[in-house]
């Protein structure tokens, strides 16, 4: 006999095994790349292994193995998890802006943009630092590289710049300036240092975008 709707004992619908399994897979890689963070930031990447990351996650090697492949993969898992993040983060602040203020100038969309990525940075720096490092795997550079190939397509779309030479340079130097920001934010001691860097960052954008030919 077939039971339809059948309740738990708190009196809910119990979840489909399907959906179950596919939460519980996901809280997994969650505190295996929770576990993983915090390892590399305390040990470097290079020092630390995959024993360090199994006692820190209370996981097994057979599971990070399973849903990462390596450590080399727990980097690149994080590094893609921080980049689709903060490009959310900005992406968001940049629309809000231009929905808020239709008539203003792209620039002014991008600065909102660039204001609300360093100031996320500032909340994530502890994670954010290992990209900073330089204690990275083989690889990394290539990977990164590419991601940045992707943001500056974004910033000159938002900035409704052309691909020409001139606003290629235009574009990178912009850019540039908001991962230097970072950098340095990374380090700072406050939120209040972090603020006052990020309004600087703004500041030279503008200036920047404004020098233009």
């Amino acid at each position: 006999m077939t039971i339809l709707n059948e309740e738990d004992e708190a009196g809910q619908t119990p979840a489909p095994a399907s959906t179950r399994q596919w939460g519980k897979t996901n809280d997994t890689r969650r505190t295996i790349l929770t576990a993983a963070e915090d390892v590399f930031v305390d040990l470097g990447y290079w020092q630390s292994n995959i024993s360090d990351i199994v006692e820190r996650s209370g996981s097994s090697v057979g599971s990070i193995y399973h849903h990462f492949g390596g450590k080399a993969e727990l980097f690149t898992a994080l590094w893609e998890n921080y980049s689709q993040t903060m490009g959310g983060v900005a992406n968001e602040a940049s629309q809000a802006h231009l929905t808020e203020h239709p008539d203003d100038l792209p620039i002014d969309a991008f600065c909102a943009g660039a204001r609300a990525y360093c100031l996320h940075t500032w909340g994530s720096r502890r994670g954010l630092s290992l990209f900073y490092s330089g204690d990275t795997p083989p690889g990394y550079e290539k990977l990164r590289r590419k991601g940045n190939s992707r943001w500056l397509r974004r910033n000159a779309k938002l900035l409704d710049l052309g691909d020409n030479r001139g606003d290629a340079l235009v574009t990178m130097s912009l850019t540039a300036v908001i991962a230097e920001a970072c950098r340095v934010i990374i380090e700072v001691d406050t939120e209040e240092e972090a603020r006052r860097v990020t309004e600087v960052a703004v500041g030279l954008l503008k200036g920047l975008y404004d020098a233009r030919p």
